[in-house]
């Protein structure tokens, strides 16, 4: 008794204080804004609902009236919630009366409690119409169906009414409720004294109605599962159209329940987090209810339709299960199914290999278990799971022709890229929030992203893709089918929904709004995360380390999103373009499964440091990148140069008086690579007559050898003219980003032009059917994708590398002459830039191979016809001849490097043969050679002279 304090009871009228979330004062209307929508979503959703069953009397049946109370249901709880919430957030007042809590504490039980006892009548009538279908009508008569409503919100207001009676009279002295709404239990917090009667009651009810309720849902679902094994298909495909979505319902109550009991026992989170999981009960399952369970019911969705006055529906017979698909897939010709095959599961070998490596590693190596490798990690699971759904049902079809999917495997199919298609954005939104707090609060990071909260954001990313997809496919159910053939490679969504026997306006409106939210909502916190590093960068912008940390943390995220979106972006273009082949469509339509799956790992996980010196540990390296760097051969210590870094080319050993020659040859050599790559590509765009598929790659090439050109040529004009050697860290990035660049481009367009040229000579008569103005832009578009594509990997894995030295032992910049400056050892750098500059070689080499094997074929075929022979000589001469000199020009520069005994100076003038020779010879070569080309300059000059005659002479001659 001696420590006990004296409080006094407060008297009446008491006026509370919700305690609300913290919520800054310029937040407020936009989270005001988010609950108003949500409030809409639950009026019109539920409403909407309420209003078809009442209006159509064919709909007054027990399973719809059980719907409509619980739409009531859901109105009730959303009602009492939202309604005081966005008071506070639009205005800020927290002020509650007596009267008006006690009505918001027992509506948002009452709420709680006839959700589950409904959800138990809806289970009962649900085992009668499966089990008892012939005596359904006989049991479930309206006055039971009246009974059964009436019994469920009277257990339901009982036992809240009961609750709220225990309240009478307890004396309170306290006014603030630790809560975002009043409940019973918040209020008794503010009571004078302990109250064991109340929470006796109250955990023994709360544990009757949750227990009872499952017992009665568990009795009706086992009888009915007994029931299906028992009897046949038929049986089965009605339990499931009619049972799904209640057992989805109860499952997302369930789940939003138990986050509240979990949030509550983590003591690390944030007052806000806890309170906001405390109302999820009250916001997602009255939004979620009437769209999972409502509009889902094959009656409903009838009488919405007539509600719209859908007209002219082609009457036709629903399938009946088990249904079979037929995959339309991609039209491969016999011979070449076994090469996609291996192509397919190459691909689906490196998704497995570097994601699972990944994961591997991250879960073994106990010093990586941090924020950004844990979400690492769950991009890896990610990527494994849209792989796996599309590539091993496409490499069956490219072994066997075998198209077949059961109806089973293909929801699962479809689940699953949906799920990988929602799950990436939530997860690289998440990653972006990460790295937000990496780089601009730094000292609190680990403070903020505990243990606890980096679970929940990754569960989180998972559960809000999943729910999203979940109800995506509770749509689906009931939905009557009236076809087999999926128009795809891989089923999805929409593919199935073609299918069905009349319009579905309700799938196809929640599934754009769904891609529509999940595509803004992660773009604008991805765009939030970079506006703040952006700007903490600009503030601090004396401190480079700052800006050198966050290019290493967030180039490679940025570059992973970016990808992602180009591929999705792809899908979209290639659909409008109706000249599109149908191949070609489903190729890009694949594209965002098959690409990002297998360059992600290498992107962002083997580009991070920690990853990489774990990755070398595993192979048993004994090179740390940490500083110091020990070389252990010679035991030297080296320590890593930090931003701003400036190189030292090595340059030409030129005597002070050659510098001017030199500068003027050199100065010589890039006004012709100007002047005639400008004049070919200005009399292409100038004359309309010269817009065909041809020139149009030959003006692409043209850009190309003025990338390189100009990457070269001006850094050594600089040199020659004024013996300065020295290069900032970011233009030497630049240079040798656009070197290789041009390198690699380059054999992707002379590739290209191949292709051309093989249709051209083989396919005169398909040609323009074939290379339509969108498949041009498509082969130009992929010839560059390509490229930067192979070069932005390339350059990714330089991020986090450390440097110990300055002088480049080169004329120019490069990957190699940068990377040659490392700490330690950089091997996966070297098996990368080793296996993209053989694939691109081999790749270009391959597709010009086959392009003029098969042009030699046709014109042996062909050997009378010498129209055909000289067309092959005049359009592919001059095409080989550009191709040979670059070979050429490269081999020069692999032989150079191997003599001993060559000069320094030859050394490095053969390097630069590729760069100086070939984009000043190209366009004389292949642009003016061209005899449209010759034309339309004649004509730009107006000269008379019959060039065009001594040409056509030369030619034949040939």
């Amino acid at each position: 008794m001696e420590n006990l304090t004296i409080l006094t009871p407060l008297k009446q009228p008491i006026v509370f204080e919700l305690e609300s979330f913290e919520v800054p004062r310029d937040q407020g209307p936009i989270l005001f804004f988010l609950a108003l929508l949500n409030y809409m979503v639950v009026l019109l959703a539920n409403g909407l609902v309420m209003g078809i069953i009442m209006a159509d009397r064919a709909l007054h049946r027990p399973m719809n009236v059980m719907i409509c109370n619980l739409a009531a249901c859901d109105l009730l709880g959303g009602s009492a919630a939202l309604i005081r919430l966005m008071i506070y957030l639009a205005t800020g007042n927290k002020k509650i009366a007596y009267g008006e809590a006690i009505i918001q504490a027992f509506s948002v039980h009452t709420y709680g409690a006839a959700v589950q006892t409904i959800l138990a009548a809806m289970a009962y009538d649900r085992y009668l119409a499966v089990c008892e279908p012939l005596r359904y009508h006989a049991i479930m008569t309206p006055s039971r169906l009246l009974f059964s409503c009436v019994l469920a919100w009277v257990v339901a207001l009982l036992c809240i009414g009961v609750l709220f009676a225990l309240n009478v009279g307890t004396p309170l002295c306290g006014t603030t409720i630790k809560h975002v709404y009043c409940s019973n239990r918040s209020i008794l917090y503010l009571a004078c004294g302990p109250t064991p009667i109340n929470n006796i009651y109250g955990l023994c009810m709360s544990w009757s109605l949750s227990t009872g309720t499952f017992l009665v849902i568990g009795f009706s679902y086992i009888k009915i599962l007994h029931a299906c094994i028992k009897n046949g298909n038929s049986m089965r495909s009605k339990a499931f159209q009619t049972c799904a979505s209640h057992l989805v319902i109860y499952v997302i109550y369930q789940i939003a329940t138990t986050i509240i009991i979990l949030t509550q026992r983590f003591t690390s989170a944030s007052p806000n987090l806890k309170k906001f999981c405390g109302i999820l009960f009250v916001i997602i399952p009255p939004a979620v209810n009437p769209v999972i369970y409502g509009l889902v019911t094959t009656e409903l969705r009838i009488s919405l339709l007539k509600l719209f006055k859908t007209k002219n529906l082609t009457i036709l017979t629903p399938l009946k299960q088990p249904i079979v698909f037929e995959l339309e897939s991609f039209d491969v010709p016999q011979d070449q199914g076994p090469i996609l095959f291996f192509l397919a599961l190459l691909n689906y070998m490196v998704v497995l290999l570097a994601n699972g490596l990944v994961i591997g590693i991250i879960v073994a190596d106990r010093a990586l278990h941090r924020p950004m490798n844990i979400m690492i990690c769950n991009l890896a699971a990610c990527d494994l799971l849209g792989g796996t759904a599309v590539l091993i049902r496409l490499m069956i079809y490219l072994a066997t022709g075998h198209k077949k999917i059961a109806y089973g495997e293909a929801i699962i199919q479809a689940f699953s890229v949906h799920t990988y298609g929602a799950a990436v954005q939530t997860i690289l939104a998440a990653m972006a929030y990460d790295r937000y707090l990496a780089v601009c609060e730094p000292l609190r990071y680990h403070a903020i992203m505990t243990p606890s909260r980096l679970l929940f954001s990754c569960v989180l990313a998972w559960v809000v893709a999943l729910l999203c997809i979940v109800v995506l496919f509770a749509l689906h159910a009931g939905t009557p089918l009236c076809g087999t053939t999926i128009k795809h490679v891989y089923c999805s969504n929409r593919s199935i929904l073609y299918l069905a026997c009349g319009p579905t306006p309700i799938n196809n409106f929640y599934g754009l709004c769904m891609s529509w939210s999940l595509t803004t909502g992660s773009f604008l916190i991805i765009a939030f995360s970079y506006i703040k590093i952006l700007y903490a960068c600009i503030k601090n912008g004396n401190n480079s380390s700052m800006r050198s940390k966050a290019f290493q943390t967030c180039a490679s995220h940025l570059v992973v999103y970016v990808i992602y979106q180009v591929a999705i972006t792809i899908i979209i273009l290639t659909q409008r373009f109706t000249s599109a082949s149908p191949n070609l469509k489903k190729f890009c339509g694949i594209l965002f499964v098959i690409i990002p799956p297998a360059v992600n790992p290498v992107l962002y996980g083997l580009v991070t440091t920690e990853l990489r010196t774990s990755l070398l540990k595993l192979f048993k390296t004994k090179v740390t990148p940490r500083t110091p760097f020990i070389w252990m051969e010679n035991l030297t210590i080296l320590t890593p140069l930090k931003q701003p870094i400036v190189f030292e080319l090595e340059g030409f050993d030129v005597p002070q008086d050659q510098g001017p020659i030199l500068f003027f040859l050199a100065l010589l050599n890039y006004m012709v690579v100007l002047l005639a790559n400008g004049l070919v590509m200005g009399i292409i765009v100038a004359d309309k007559a010269l817009h065909r598929p041809m020139n149009v790659i030959l003006c692409n090439l043209v850009v190309c050898d003025l990338l390189g050109g100009t990457a070269v040529l001006i850094r050594l004009m600089i040199y020659f003219a004024t013996g300065h050697k020295k290069i900032a860290y970011g233009e030497a990035i630049i240079q040798a980003f656009s070197v290789h660049t041009y390198g690699a481009a380059f054999q992707t367009i002379v590739a290209t032009m191949a292709y051309d040229r093989y249709l051209a000579v083989c396919e005169p008569l398909r040609y323009h059917a074939i290379m339509t103005p969108s498949r041009l832009l498509f082969s130009c578009v992929l010839a560059w994708v390509v490229a930067l594509l192979c070069i932005v990997v390339l350059f990714a894995l330089h991020a986090g590398t450390p440097l110990c030295g300055t002088t480049i032992k080169h004329v120019y910049c490069s990957n190699r002459s940068i990377l040659y400056l490392a700490c330690g050892p950089t091997p996966i750098n070297n098996i990368y830039g080793l296996c993209m500059g053989w694939s691109l070689t081999t790749g270009s080499f391959l597709v010009i191979a086959f392009s003029y094997i098969k042009i030699l074929h046709a014109c042996i075929k062909n050997g009378n016809n010498s129209s055909m022979r000289s067309k092959a000589f005049q359009t592919c001469a001059s095409h080989l001849v550009v191709y040979v000199i670059h070979q050429i020009a490269t081999t020069i520069i692999s032989l150079t490097q191997r003599i001993p005994s060559a000069s320094p100076n030859l050394k490095k003038f053969s390097s630069i043969v590729i760069i100086i020779i070939t984009p000043a010879v190209n366009p004389v070569i292949y642009g003016l050679v061209t005899t449209e080309l010759r034309t339309s300059l004649l004509k730009l000059f107006k000269t008379k002279v019959p060039l065009r005659t001594a040409f056509s002479t030369s030619e034949r001659m040939h």
